[in-house]
């Protein structure tokens, strides 16, 4: 049963392009991410979120803000320093936001930035990968699915295969 609810939502989001419109997919798609993230967190059982390849998309801002007591790491290979200017001089914004440029196809180096910046690889953590999972998901993989995995916790995964 199990394996025929996993078929079926494969088969519809293969199919959501063309019952949808391409425009429509992309547009849903971030809602869909957000609206998964708060659930996951609220459930409380997630401590720390890694969005690769954040950019300068809103994503770690707005969950910083909602999840005061998760800790967020955007990472991204370029333009985090840029990007934590901006989010500084938004008023309210905890210090639970954390921004590591790092490239993730280095994953010891990756994992060494993230531990500098207080990320603990023993903790529950949910790690999101928006389309950069279509270049390169043998290393988001090896490096998180290795590196997060928690005997007394879950953890998640969000990866989009959207490019």
């Amino acid at each position: 049963m199990h394996f025929l609810n996993f078929f079926w939502r494969v088969v519809l989001w293969w199919a959501m392009p063309t019952l949808l419109g391409y425009d429509q997919v992309i547009k849903n798609r971030k809602w869909c991410i957000g609206a998964w993230c708060n659930s996951i967190l609220a459930s409380g059982s997630i401590e720390q979120v890694v969005i690769i390849a954040a950019g300068f998309a809103p994503l770690g801002v707005e969950l910083a803000s909602t999840f005061p007591a998760c800790t967020i790491f955007d990472v991204d290979l370029l333009n985090m320093p840029e990007k934590q200017k901006i989010c500084e001089s938004i008023s309210g914004l905890g210090a639970n936001l954390h921004f590591v440029e790092a490239d993730i196809t280095d994953t010891d180096k990756c994992v060494g930035l993230l531990n500098l910046a207080g990320w603990q690889g023993n903790r529950p953590t949910l790690v999101i990968c928006d389309g950069i999972s279509y270049y390169i998901f043998s290393k988001i993989y090896y490096c998180f699915a290795h590196e997060s995995k928690s005997s007394y916790r879950p953890s998640g995964a969000i990866f989009t295969h959207i490019a």
